[in-house]
């Protein structure tokens, strides 16, 4: 029994030290406000406390209550607590919200309508966009590369209606002023994801013609009628709570999935969600975008391409 519990304790301290590192990080960015002294010192506590653990069982005890500790502290700060006060970055200053006017019909507020000179000079415009769901008429997926890592991209939905209207809608993270994206910080709340409503002269042109993007857009077959109940579920998640960014689990594309769901496809359960630059390739191979009939994926996409700034990428 003895020699049993001497190698469950020295599993649980394997176990133990990748979440070590995690708490190293909540220390860093969530409790110490990035103060590398603070983290070191604290960080140098957990360490000898962890070495100690495996010559001395109550030094193991107080490094494992000292992780849970971190983690329930973690887990308890909501985005209200982490931001309050905080000023944001101009293209994220305003979080869109919606409305039900009556007689069916959706009142988008805040739909941004930048209007660019160069991708950091604009004007800000923001507009109230009030849509029918039933004149919805198609949804396309809009996929953009700007770093030239084919595995890693922006994807973006866009709603087109019958009257001539389009909104876009795209998950994007919301930073503080005076920050920069970092996605090591994006594992530690550091960011909230804000879902971005806009026009396609402003959230697809940014992209397109004054950032010089890979960009690709896709008419899906998502159906009116599924794309009406996606549309409804964008106005009841502007209306929701908060949330934090994730660099993994709660990104551009992670954050699109449900939306997807909604409809009634089948959950996304593929890396490629993770990895969303093969994200039009693994959605094509489940037949969620329209193509010609017998038309490989590279065929679709060399034509799906919109000319901008850049050169587009070959396959």
């Amino acid at each position: 029994m003895t020699f049993l519990r001497s190698v469950a304790e020295k599993v649980l301290l394997v176990l133990a030290l990748p979440v070590l590192f995690w708490c190293l990080g909540v220390l860093h960015f969530l409790l110490f406000g990035e103060n590398p002294a603070l983290t070191a010192a604290a960080g140098t506590l957990l360490f000898l406390l962890y070495l100690a653990g495996w010559f001395r069982f109550r030094a193991a005890v107080m490094m494992i209550l000292a992780e849970i500790g971190i983690a329930v502290f973690f887990w308890r700060v909501t985005p209200v607590q982490r931001f309050a006060g905080t000023k944001w970055q101009t293209p994220w200053a305003r979080r869109p919200g919606a409305g039900f006017p009556g007689g069916g019909k959706i009142l988008f507020r805040d739909v941004r309508d930048f209007r660019y000179r160069t991708e950091n000079d604009y004007t800000v415009r923001y507009a109230d966009m009030t849509v029918d769901p039933e004149r919805l008429s198609s949804v396309d997926l809009a996929v953009s590369y700007w770093d030239g890592l084919e595995a890693v991209a922006h994807t973006m939905l866009g709603f087109n209606f019958s009257d001539g209207k389009r909104l876009v809608l795209s998950m994007e993270t919301r930073i503080p002023e005076g920050r920069s994206q970092d996605a090591v910080a994006g594992l530690f709340k550091q960011y909230e994801i804000i879902p971005v409503l806009g026009t396609p002269q402003d959230v697809f042109d940014l992209r397109i013609r004054y950032r010089g993007e890979d960009f690709y857009l896709y008419r899906t077959n998502v159906t009116p009628e599924q794309g009406r109940l996606i549309l409804l579920a964008v106005a009841r998640r502007l209306n929701g709570e908060r949330e934090f960014y994730n660099t993994l689990t709660r990104n551009c594309s992670t954050s699109l999935a449900p939306l997807v769901e909604v409809a009634g496809k089948e959950p996304f359960r593929d890396l490629r969600v993770l990895l969303n630059g093969y994200s039009d390739r693994m959605l094509y191979e489940r037949g969620y975008l329209k193509h010609r009939e017998g038309e490989s994926f590279s065929s679709l996409r060399n034509r799906s391409y919109v000319p901008g700034k850049s050169r587009g990428r070959a396959l």
